[in-house]
């Protein structure tokens, strides 16, 4: 699931922090023994595959025939994505991730930056649906940097620059804008809530932290241009989603210099759950 841009394609994906942090997520999980036989794993709202590149990198140099299918509602994005993967160790398959049309008995399922997009009950429906797609003992890996916690209080005065000043441009730009209604990728979790859902729905939590990210400018103008989070964090209409895009990528580099900072630290909640 690629949350819907502005312009362009997953433009986080081609930021190299981020890069980063999901490949210290995906050598962590494979660590962890109970994950073990590879065999097939489902890589949930892939996007431009990402995820999947880092997997099967990892799982060659450790001797593994790992396949791993890739799913996505956006076809753009999927079409990217078999473009860079090999196609004897993938399948592509576009579809909701509150819907899966899928069988078997995969042994891993990565969800990651994505499931903080879906609102209460698809949040629901897609945990119970992987619960069923996965092996006994199969694992869920959930990652998300959208959930209540993380933001450090230390940077509060950073956020509150951004916003101010972002605010300051679009009301400047369009002075009689509508505000909007509040979106799903707004609707946060705290991570005891997420624990709680995962735990109803069939899972026990294996692992759960929080890791801190010092993240560059290059971040925050890439996820600027996401219209949910633009539209979230401006209260922006529909409509005004391009303003309200552009305005946050211009109150960027005026709130870091405010704050008198060179990287801003944003929290990343991952969770590995097991099938029981």
């Amino acid at each position: 699931m690629v949350a819907e841009v502005v312009s362009g394609l997953d433009p986080v994906a081609k930021v190299k922090s981020y890069v980063k942090l999901n490949e210290d997520l995906v050598e962590r999980m494979l660590r962890f023994k109970e994950i073990h036989p590879l065999q097939l794993v489902l890589d949930l709202a892939c996007g431009t595959g990402l995820i999947t590149r880092i997997l099967l990198k990892e799982t060659e140099a450790m001797g593994l025939e790992t396949k791993v299918v890739d799913l996505d509602m956006d076809m753009e994005a999927l079409q990217t994505a078999r473009g860079d993967l090999d196609p004897t160790r993938t399948d592509m398959v576009a579809a909701q991730a509150q819907d899966l049309p899928l069988r078997g008995d995969f042994d891993l399922v990565f969800f990651c930056n994505s499931i903080h997009m879906l609102g209460h009950n698809a949040k629901e429906k897609a945990v119970r649906d992987i619960h069923r797609i996965l092996r006994d003992g199969g694992h869920l890996v959930i990652s998300t940097s959208y959930y209540e916690g993380c933001y450090p209080e230390e940077t509060r005065r950073f956020y509150m620059h951004w916003v101010k000043n972002a605010l300051a441009i679009m009301n400047h730009k369009l002075p009689n804008r509508e505000k909007g209604e509040r979106v799903a990728a707004m609707d946060w979790l705290t991570p005891e809530q997420y624990a709680e859902l995962l735990e109803r729905n069939g899972f026990q939590i294996s692992y759960l932290e929080n890791h801190p990210a010092a993240l560059p400018q290059n971040f925050f103008r890439a996820i600027s241009e996401y219209r949910d989070f633009a539209l979230g964090a401006l209260r922006a209409a529909e409509h005004d989603a391009k303003a309200a895009s552009e305005a946050l990528k211009q109150a960027i580099r005026p709130a870091f210099h405010a704050s008198g900072i060179q990287r801003c630290t944003r929290n990343w909640l991952e969770i590995a759950a097991r099938k029981v």
